[in-house]
């Protein structure tokens, strides 16, 4: 939300803007962030977002890179500043301010469910078969390189019919009655976890239309 004048107006956030609001999210509940976990909650923000309100979090390209969905703008900005899998220590750009205050709540949820989660075990949920990390990759071997992108309604499709809660509730479900500082304390099941060293592969620039018939777009 922006205040000009005596008019308040709503300005979609960037992809910068949702990372920094996933980092501040895992600082305040006393948890560190990887380049590979960014990654991931930045996909199942998009997804959550699109379910609950038919519109994107942010516009920027998701791939569907061998270690799975991947934004380049933000791999670009974090690669040389933090390796392998060291902490996130702070925000490099964004504005947490500027989230609509659904995608704070999809935010919310999304940490409250997977905010304990390692990159390894996120990368398993985001590529579950027939998942829009496989469509976007036809006739590819699990581990070959990829940067092919991930279409948004395809991710529209998987999170409208796939709960994002991996113990079974909806991320996208009303939380305004929900303890999420509790939700966020609480332990998160999962395979097991293992440590990896993890760097996407080179980035080229480009993006994806969307179709804007499906989603309401804010500009």
């Amino acid at each position: 939300m922006v205040r000009v004048g005596s008019r308040t107006l709503q300005v979609m956030a960037t992809v910068h803007d949702v990372a920094a609001a996933l980092i501040g999210g895992q600082t305040a509940a006393g948890r560190t962030i990887d380049k590979m976990q960014l990654q991931k909650l930045l996909y199942l923000v998009q997804g959550g977002n699109l379910a609950r309100t038919s519109r994107p979090a942010f516009t920027a390209t998701i791939r569907a890179y061998k270690y799975g969905p991947v934004v380049t703008e933000v791999e670009d900005t974090y690669r040389s500043v933090v390796s392998g899998t060291s902490p996130i220590e702070r925000p490099l750009g964004g504005d947490p301010a500027r989230l609509d205050p659904a995608t704070v709540e999809v935010v919310a949820d999304v940490l409250a469910a997977f905010g304990e989660f390692t990159g390894p075990n996120l990368e398993k949920f985001t590529k579950k078969p027939r998942s829009p990390w496989h469509l976007a990759r036809p006739g590819l071997d699990p581990g070959a390189p990829s940067r092919n992108p991930i279409d948004v309604n395809d991710i529209a499709d998987w999170f409208a019919e796939h709960p994002l809660d991996p113990n079974g509730s909806s991320v996208y479900a009303p939380t305004r009655d929900v303890d999420l500082d509790a939700l966020a304390s609480a332990p998160v099941g999962g395979p097991s976890d293992e440590a990896v060293c993890w760097d996407a592969e080179d980035v080229v620039d480009g993006g994806y239309v969307i179709d804007r018939s499906k989603f309401m777009i804010i500009s």
